[in-house]
């Protein structure tokens, strides 16, 4: 249920804003799980996770300056 329910949401915002502002929001979740990861389930290579994460919310920084 949830996912067609994001899926719709998705399409939606794809109809509102350009796609790459709204693939580039999207991304964010990966911040999010890896975050999520390290707190909450103490998972291991804390560091290139948080780097990989960091690097993927330079990108959505970027996309969303270039607005």
């Amino acid at each position: 249920m949830l996912s067609e329910s994001e899926a719709l949401l998705v399409l939606f915002a794809f109809r509102l804003s350009k796609t790459a502002y709204v693939v580039a929001a999207r991304e964010t979740s990966i911040v999010l799980s890896a975050l999520i990861g390290a707190l909450w389930f103490r998972e291991g290579r804390l560091v290139a996770r948080l780097a990989g994460a960091a690097v993927i919310l330079g990108g959505v920084d970027c996309v969303a300056l270039a607005r």
